[in-house]
C-alpha cells in the first residue's frame, strides 16, 4: 500500500525537524530533477560532460601563464611539483563551490512552475546543484590523482585521502550557505543574482586558490582568520601535494565559527522567506 504524505500549510515558521522530514519525503523529486538537469546540461553541446573535465585545465593554464610565466611566481615547495598542479588542486574544489552556489541562487526562479503548482520541500531544490556538480568534482579529483602518478608524487597519499571527506562536506556547507542566502533574497530583490558572480570573483582573490598560507605577509594574516575557504584549499594541498599545513588552530576555529554563523543566518533567512516564495514568483 502506498504511503501518502499530507501537509497542512500555515504561515508559521517551521522547525528544523519539519524541514528535514519534508526533505525525506521529497527524495524522489530530487533524484528526478537532478537527472533531468543533468541531461539538459549536456544536450546539444560540443564537449558535453567533458566541458567540466577541461574547465579546471583552462582556468589553471590561464593563471599559470600569468603568474608563473609572466610574474615569475613560484608556489611549489622545494620544486617537488609544478606550479600548474598547485593551481589545479585549488580550482577543483573552488569550481565545485562556485558552480553549486551560482546554480543554487536561481533554483526558485528555475523551478517556479513546480513551486506554484505542487507542494514540495523548498529546501529540496538546493540538493540538485550539489548532486549535478559532484560529477565534475569527481572528474577533477581523478585528474589530480593521474597527474600525481605521472609526476611520481605519493607522499602518504593513501593515508591522507580520507581527509577529503570532511573537506568536501565543508565545501558543501559553504556553497549551500551562500546559495540559500542569495536564492531567498533574490526572490524579492532580483538584482542580487547578478551580483553573485562579481562576489565570487572577489572571494576568489582571498580564498587561497592562487597562493598558500606561507605567502601571505604578516600584516595580511587576517585573511586566514576570516575566509573559511582558505581551510579547504590549504587542506587539499596538504592531502595531495604534502604542502606544509601552516594554518594555526586559532585560524581553523575562527573559520569554522564564521562558517557556522553564516550557515545559521542562511537557515533563518530560509525559514522566514519560504512561506512567501509563491507570492513573489
Amino acid at each position: 500500500m502506498l504511503k501518502h504524505h499530507y501537509k497542512k500549510l500555515t504561515n508559521k515558521d517551521r522547525s528544523i525537524s519539519e524541514i528535514i522530514r519534508e526533505i525525506r519525503f521529497s527524495k524522489t523529486i530530487i533524484v528526478r530533477l537532478s537527472i533531468n538537469k543533468l541531461k539538459l546540461s549536456y544536450v546539444q553541446t560540443v564537449l558535453g560532460p567533458f566541458y567540466h573535465y577541461f574547465l579546471p585545465f583552462f582556468q589553471t593554464l590561464i593563471f599559470n601563464f600569468l603568474l608563473t610565466d609572466i610574474a615569475n611566481v613560484d608556489v611549489s615547495t622545494d620544486g617537488k611539483y609544478p606550479n600548474f598542479l598547485f593551481y589545479f588542486t585549488g580550482f577543483v574544489m573552488w569550481n565545485y563551490f562556485a558552480s553549486s552556489a551560482i546554480q543554487m541562487s536561481t533554483v526558485y526562479l528555475e523551478h517556479n512552475k513546480i513551486i506554484e503548482n505542487i507542494y514540495v520541500s523548498r529546501f529540496a531544490f538546493f540538493f540538485i546543484p550539489l548532486i549535478n556538480n559532484f560529477i565534475p568534482l569527481i572528474m577533477g579529483l581523478i585528474n589530480i590523482f593521474v597527474m600525481l602518478t605521472y609526476f611520481g608524487i605519493n607522499d602518504g597519499l593513501v593515508l591522507k585521502i580520507f581527509y577529503l571527506l570532511p573537506i568536501i562536506f565543508l565545501t558543501i556547507i559553504l556553497s549551500t550557505t551562500l546559495g540559500l542566502i542569495v536564492a531567498c533574497l533574490s526572490i524579492k530583490y532580483r538584482d542580487i543574482i547578478k551580483s553573485t558572480g562579481i562576489l565570487l570573483q572577489f572571494f576568489l582573490m582571498f580564498s587561497g586558490v592562487l597562493y598558500s598560507q606561507g605567502q601571505i605577509p604578516d600584516n595580511y594574516q587576517l585573511i586566514a582568520y576570516l575566509n573559511p575557504f582558505f581551510l579547504i584549499t590549504e587542506a587539499s594541498r596538504w592531502i595531495w601535494l604534502s604542502n606544509p599545513f601552516l594554518i594555526s588552530i586559532d585560524q581553523i576555529l575562527s573559520q569554522l565559527f564564521i562558517t557556522l554563523i553564516f550557515f545559521v543566518i542562511s537557515i533563518i533567512i530560509f525559514r522566514r522567506t519560504e512561506k512567501n516564495i509563491v507570492d513573489y514568483l
